[in-house]
Protein backbone atom coordinates (compact mmCIF):
# COMPACT_ATOMS: atom_id res chain seq x y z
CA UNK A 1 0.00 0.00 0.00
CA UNK A 2 1.30 3.43 -1.00
CA UNK A 3 1.94 5.81 1.80
CA UNK A 4 1.16 9.51 1.91
CA UNK A 5 4.82 10.23 1.40
CA UNK A 6 4.76 8.21 -1.85
CA UNK A 7 1.74 10.23 -3.09
CA UNK A 8 3.50 13.46 -2.33
CA UNK A 9 6.51 12.22 -4.32
CA UNK A 10 4.37 11.69 -7.45
CA UNK A 11 2.81 15.15 -7.39
CA UNK A 12 5.75 16.92 -9.06
CA UNK A 13 5.67 14.46 -11.97
CA UNK A 14 1.91 14.85 -12.43
CA UNK A 15 2.28 18.63 -12.42
CA UNK A 16 5.07 18.38 -14.98
CA UNK A 17 2.96 16.23 -17.33
CA UNK A 18 -0.02 18.60 -17.03
CA UNK A 19 2.30 21.55 -17.75
CA UNK A 20 3.72 19.94 -20.89
CA UNK A 21 0.22 19.11 -22.19
CA UNK A 22 -0.92 22.69 -21.53
CA UNK A 23 2.07 24.17 -23.38
CA UNK A 24 1.34 21.88 -26.38
CA UNK A 25 -2.24 23.11 -26.74
CA UNK A 26 -1.21 26.74 -26.27
CA UNK A 27 1.42 26.50 -29.05
CA UNK A 28 -1.06 24.74 -31.37
CA UNK A 29 -3.63 27.44 -30.78
CA UNK A 30 -1.12 30.17 -31.63
CA UNK A 31 -0.18 28.35 -34.83
CA UNK A 32 -3.84 28.25 -35.90
CA UNK A 33 -4.11 32.00 -35.36
CA UNK A 34 -1.19 32.66 -37.71
CA UNK A 35 -2.54 30.52 -40.57
CA UNK A 36 -3.74 32.45 -43.64
CA UNK A 37 -7.11 32.18 -45.33
CA UNK A 38 -5.41 30.13 -48.04
CA UNK A 39 -4.80 27.31 -45.50
CA UNK A 40 -8.56 26.99 -44.92
CA UNK A 41 -9.57 27.36 -48.56
CA UNK A 42 -11.35 30.66 -47.88
CA UNK A 43 -9.41 32.87 -50.33
CA UNK A 44 -9.85 32.87 -54.13
CA UNK A 45 -7.05 31.02 -55.95
CA UNK A 46 -4.20 33.29 -57.03
CA UNK A 47 -4.56 32.19 -60.64
CA UNK A 48 -8.15 33.42 -60.72
CA UNK A 49 -7.26 36.78 -59.18
CA UNK A 50 -4.47 37.35 -61.73
CA UNK A 51 -6.53 36.32 -64.76
CA UNK A 52 -6.36 39.25 -67.25
CA UNK A 53 -9.50 41.22 -67.97
CA UNK A 54 -10.47 41.33 -71.63
CA UNK A 55 -9.65 44.78 -73.06
CA UNK A 56 -12.44 47.02 -74.25
CA UNK A 57 -13.07 47.10 -77.97
CA UNK A 58 -10.75 49.64 -79.59
CA UNK A 59 -11.61 52.02 -82.38
CA UNK A 60 -10.27 55.08 -84.20
CA UNK A 61 -10.99 58.75 -83.63
CA UNK A 62 -11.64 59.72 -87.25
CA UNK A 63 -15.31 58.94 -87.76
CA UNK A 64 -14.90 58.39 -91.51
CA UNK A 65 -12.43 55.56 -90.76
CA UNK A 66 -14.93 53.68 -88.56
CA UNK A 67 -17.05 52.35 -91.46
CA UNK A 68 -14.85 50.26 -93.74
CA UNK A 69 -17.30 49.78 -96.61
CA UNK A 70 -18.42 53.41 -96.61
CA UNK A 71 -14.79 54.57 -96.71
CA UNK A 72 -14.04 52.24 -99.63
CA UNK A 73 -16.92 53.79 -101.53
CA UNK A 74 -15.74 57.33 -100.84
CA UNK A 75 -12.21 56.57 -102.01
CA UNK A 76 -13.42 55.38 -105.41
CA UNK A 77 -14.01 59.08 -106.14
CA UNK A 78 -10.23 59.62 -106.17
CA UNK A 79 -10.15 57.98 -109.60
CA UNK A 80 -7.53 55.33 -108.92
CA UNK A 81 -9.85 52.33 -109.00
CA UNK A 82 -12.13 50.17 -106.89
CA UNK A 83 -10.89 48.81 -103.59
CA UNK A 84 -11.05 45.04 -103.30
CA UNK A 85 -12.56 42.96 -100.47
CA UNK A 86 -11.57 43.85 -96.90
CA UNK A 87 -9.61 40.81 -95.76
CA UNK A 88 -7.09 39.45 -93.25
CA UNK A 89 -3.69 38.74 -94.83
CA UNK A 90 -1.97 37.08 -91.86
CA UNK A 91 -0.54 40.33 -90.50
CA UNK A 92 -3.62 42.54 -90.35
CA UNK A 93 -6.70 43.68 -92.23
CA UNK A 94 -6.26 45.33 -95.62
CA UNK A 95 -7.74 46.28 -98.96
CA UNK A 96 -6.15 47.74 -102.09
CA UNK A 97 -6.95 48.91 -105.58
CA UNK A 98 -5.36 47.48 -108.68
CA UNK A 99 -2.42 49.47 -110.03
CA UNK A 100 -3.59 52.56 -111.93
CA UNK A 101 -1.11 53.15 -114.74
CA UNK A 102 0.13 56.67 -115.41
CA UNK A 103 1.38 57.30 -118.94
CA UNK A 104 3.13 54.86 -121.26
CA UNK A 105 5.63 52.17 -120.31
CA UNK A 106 9.06 53.69 -119.76
CA UNK A 107 12.61 52.50 -120.27
CA UNK A 108 12.27 50.23 -117.24
CA UNK A 109 9.64 48.20 -119.04
CA UNK A 110 7.11 49.11 -116.35
CA UNK A 111 4.47 51.82 -116.32
CA UNK A 112 4.43 54.25 -113.43
CA UNK A 113 1.32 53.65 -111.37
CA UNK A 114 -0.78 54.64 -108.38
CA UNK A 115 -2.64 52.51 -105.86
CA UNK A 116 -4.63 53.08 -102.68
CA UNK A 117 -4.16 50.83 -99.65
CA UNK A 118 -6.28 50.50 -96.50
CA UNK A 119 -4.73 48.86 -93.43
CA UNK A 120 -5.77 48.08 -89.86
CA UNK A 121 -5.16 45.81 -86.89
CA UNK A 122 -8.93 45.26 -86.63
CA UNK A 123 -11.70 44.09 -88.90
CA UNK A 124 -13.99 46.80 -87.53
CA UNK A 125 -12.26 49.96 -88.72
CA UNK A 126 -9.50 51.38 -90.92
CA UNK A 127 -6.36 52.66 -89.24
CA UNK A 128 -4.34 53.88 -92.25
CA UNK A 129 -5.04 55.08 -95.79
CA UNK A 130 -2.09 55.16 -98.21
CA UNK A 131 -1.81 56.67 -101.67
CA UNK A 132 1.20 55.00 -103.25
CA UNK A 133 3.09 56.11 -106.37
CA UNK A 134 5.49 53.71 -108.07
CA UNK A 135 7.77 55.97 -110.13
CA UNK A 136 9.96 53.51 -112.04
CA UNK A 137 11.44 56.04 -114.48
CA UNK A 138 12.04 58.94 -112.10
CA UNK A 139 9.63 61.16 -114.00
CA UNK A 140 8.77 63.19 -110.92
CA UNK A 141 5.54 63.44 -109.02
CA UNK A 142 3.19 65.85 -110.89
CA UNK A 143 0.21 63.50 -110.54
CA UNK A 144 0.39 63.23 -106.75
CA UNK A 145 -0.94 66.69 -105.76
CA UNK A 146 -4.13 66.33 -107.82
CA UNK A 147 -4.88 62.82 -106.55
CA UNK A 148 -4.04 63.78 -102.97
CA UNK A 149 -6.42 66.74 -103.14
CA UNK A 150 -9.23 64.49 -104.39
CA UNK A 151 -8.45 61.97 -101.64
CA UNK A 152 -8.81 64.59 -98.91
CA UNK A 153 -12.04 65.82 -100.46
CA UNK A 154 -13.41 62.28 -100.59
CA UNK A 155 -12.86 61.65 -96.88
CA UNK A 156 -13.88 65.16 -95.79
CA UNK A 157 -10.57 66.38 -94.35
CA UNK A 158 -8.77 69.67 -95.11
CA UNK A 159 -5.52 69.51 -97.04
CA UNK A 160 -2.68 70.47 -94.64
CA UNK A 161 -0.76 73.61 -95.56
CA UNK A 162 2.40 72.80 -97.48
CA UNK A 163 1.42 69.24 -98.41
CA UNK A 164 0.68 69.80 -102.11
CA UNK A 165 3.94 71.71 -102.61
CA UNK A 166 5.88 68.89 -100.91
CA UNK A 167 4.15 66.32 -103.13
CA UNK A 168 5.13 68.23 -106.30
CA UNK A 169 8.77 68.10 -105.27
CA UNK A 170 8.71 64.58 -103.88
CA UNK A 171 9.74 65.77 -100.42
CA UNK A 172 9.12 64.40 -96.96
CA UNK A 173 6.25 66.02 -95.11
CA UNK A 174 4.57 65.59 -91.72
CA UNK A 175 1.46 67.09 -90.16
CA UNK A 176 -0.23 66.23 -86.85
CA UNK A 177 -3.94 66.99 -86.59
CA UNK A 178 -6.33 66.60 -83.65
CA UNK A 179 -7.28 63.03 -84.49
CA UNK A 180 -4.91 61.99 -87.27
CA UNK A 181 -1.45 62.27 -88.76
CA UNK A 182 -0.45 63.01 -92.37
CA UNK A 183 3.00 62.17 -93.69
CA UNK A 184 4.87 61.33 -96.88
CA UNK A 185 7.68 58.83 -97.36
CA UNK A 186 10.06 58.59 -100.30
CA UNK A 187 12.03 55.42 -100.96
CA UNK A 188 14.54 55.20 -103.78
CA UNK A 189 16.10 52.01 -105.12
CA UNK A 190 17.49 50.59 -108.34
CA UNK A 191 13.98 50.32 -109.82
CA UNK A 192 13.03 53.93 -109.18
CA UNK A 193 11.13 55.76 -106.49
CA UNK A 194 8.25 54.76 -104.24
CA UNK A 195 6.40 57.75 -102.88
CA UNK A 196 3.63 57.37 -100.31
CA UNK A 197 1.07 59.72 -98.82
CA UNK A 198 -0.09 58.25 -95.50
CA UNK A 199 -3.08 59.28 -93.38
CA UNK A 200 -3.26 57.54 -89.99
CA UNK A 201 -6.10 57.94 -87.49
CA UNK A 202 -5.40 58.07 -83.76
Amino acid sequence: MATSSDSRGCLPWIALVIGVISIFYIVRGCADLTRSDDDFGLREPVARAERPISPKKKSVRLSVFKDVEALKGKLEKVGVGKLRTWRYDGMGWMSATDFYNIGPTGTSGLANNLAIYLESESEDYVRTVKLNLNDYDNLGYPVMPAKAKRLFQAIGLPVPDGLLAALRRGEDFSYLGDHYKVETRLTNNSKGGYYRLIITSN
